[in-house]
């Protein structure tokens, strides 16, 4: 208490203000020193700094250290130390190593209280091996619980100085330290402690039918895992054996490294270990070939992207031949891809597509023949062109339509002026043909409601008497001569 007290006050200095402040209870203040006890100056300053301090820079979130229980933030604070100093828990441990001890507690009604401090290593070991020989003690005819048997295991191998002493009827007397134990009749055997605390065992020299049952039942439990382990390792055996070929497979059977056969579709046993059976599928493969930036014969750069259908045809190479058959095919497609197109123009790229799909399949056919594989089809999927490219094309269609459209626009006019020739030859070898014409406009013009009224006449002939009139009244002008002139 006083060591904790002189920590407190000489190298807690925010713990100290805490505990006077009324903010944090003594058992709060104590968690802090025994937590910054392993650390030094600096460490201890940043613990104290990281629950005390709510302007330091990381403080501590949640509940203030004053609101929560003492178990609870001394179980925070060793969190904190054990991930920012981790070089405190070896120290720690030895310190604690050193305060073993074993410590005595009376109780009442005639019962006391023997706890001991150690190690965690050597106080599981300590609890395991009591258990253990507390539940070999177990039987049909045994009424103490597990319990009360780890005490009186534990307690007759202390008195006696390694062995049992007589542990039926737990109320009697324990023995002296210079009594002699004495082993149970019904016991299998006498539990002795070696000097580095493992449990010895010796055959008891006088056992009666109890010691007879407990053997067989121990025989019958050893018995009973044996068969166990055999029903297991006979179960993985025959998972390990039997193989299930489905209807699209065929299986390749190896038997120590060499191929003894196809196996069809069905149920197929295999000796474990000796015998592999890989599994081919026969179903067609959809491949997609990824785009490929290609340069065409007349230099444009497309990307091209294809689809291949592949399948086995022969198991036995697919498997001997080629370790990987769908990434073989996968690359041998993409360099093919590129190869054909790379032959053609631009133009026939986009046209003939049938005919470059049927040379890329022939090549992969030869290819593949020897994987044991049969490509059944390839298609181009996508042919992307440049930007520039698609405007360039764009413009060559426009004008390829403009041209289409002033050719037939020129055939139609030469269609219709020689029609317009054959109606005037037609019309002047029957005059009363314009008449009628005219009168079919007026009725098309007559349609529409409207205030014109056309009234149409020959135009040749009009021009004709406006010509004979203008040469009459001339005529006639010229006969009467100059009038006179009166003098004034």
């Amino acid at each position: 208490m006083l060591a904790e007290t002189y920590a407190l006050a000489s190298s807690l200095p925010l713990t100290l203000a805490a505990l006077r402040s009324g903010h944090i209870s003594w058992q709060h203040a104590r968690t802090m020193v025994d937590q910054t006890a392993s650390l030094d100056s600096a460490g201890a300053a940043a613990l104290e700094a990281h629950f005390l301090d709510p302007d330091t820079g990381n403080p501590a979130r949640g509940c203030p250290v004053g609101e929560m229980p003492a178990h609870r933030f001394k179980a925070k604070a060793r969190i904190w130390r054990e991930r920012h100093h981790p070089e405190t828990l070896e120290g720690r441990h030895a310190s604690s190593a050193a305060d073993r001890r074993v410590e005595y507690t009376p109780d009442c009604d005639g019962m006391a209280w023997i706890s001991a401090y150690l190690p965690a290593t050597t106080a599981s070991a300590v609890w395991n091996r009591t258990t253990a020989i507390a539940r070999g003690l177990q039987g049909q005819d045994e009424h103490r619980a597990l319990s009360q048997l780890r005490a009186d295991v534990l307690s007759a191998a202390l008195l006696t100085g390694g062995g049992n002493q007589d542990l039926q009827g737990g109320d009697k007397a324990p023995l002296g330290p210079c009594a002699e134990p004495v082993a149970p009749p019904w016991a299998p055997s006498r539990l002795w402690w070696d000097n580095k605390g493992r449990a010895l065992s010796r055959r008891h020299p006088g056992v009666g039918t109890s010691h007879s049952s407990n053997q067989e039942g121990i025989l019958v439990d050893a018995t009973t895992i044996v068969v166990i382990v055999i029903v297991v390792l006979l179960l993985i055996a025959a998972r390990m054996s039997i193989r299930i070929v489905r209807q699209y497979e065929k299986g390749v059977l190896f038997r120590l490294g060499r191929v003894i056969g196809v196996r069809d579709p069905g149920l197929r046993l295999i000796v474990p270990i000796i015998d592999r059976l890989p599994l081919v599928s026969l179903r067609i493969v959809t491949m997609p070939i990824q785009s490929q930036g290609i340069i065409t014969q007349d230099n444009v750069s497309v990307d091209v992207s294809a689809v291949a259908y592949y399948r086995v045809v022969d198991a036995v190479k697919s498997v001997i031949a080629i370790e990987n058959v769908a990434s073989a095919i996968d690359q041998i497609a993409q360099t093919t891809l590129r190869k054909v197109v790379g032959r053609h123009t631009l133009d026939q790229t986009l046209s003939e597509t049938e005919r470059i799909n049927g040379d890329i399949r022939e090549i992969l056919d030869v290819l593949t023949v020897e994987w044991g594989v049969e490509v059944t089809l390839v298609e181009l999927k996508d042919i992307q062109l440049p930007e520039s490219m698609k405007r360039a094309m764009a413009r060559q269609a426009e004008a390829e339509r403009e041209k289409r459209a002033k050719i037939i626009a020129a055939e139609g006019e030469a269609i219709a002026a020689a029609a317009l020739g054959d109606a005037s030859d037609t019309m002047m070898a029957h005059p009363l043909a314009l008449q009628l014409r005219n009168l079919q406009s007026l009725v098309e013009i007559a349609v529409d409601k409207n205030s014109t009224v056309v009234f149409p006449a020959p135009l040749m002939s009009t021009i004709g008497e406006l010509s004979a009139f203008l040469a009459r009244e001339n005529q006639a002008a010229s006969a009467a001569g100059p009038s006179p002139v009166k003098a004034a």
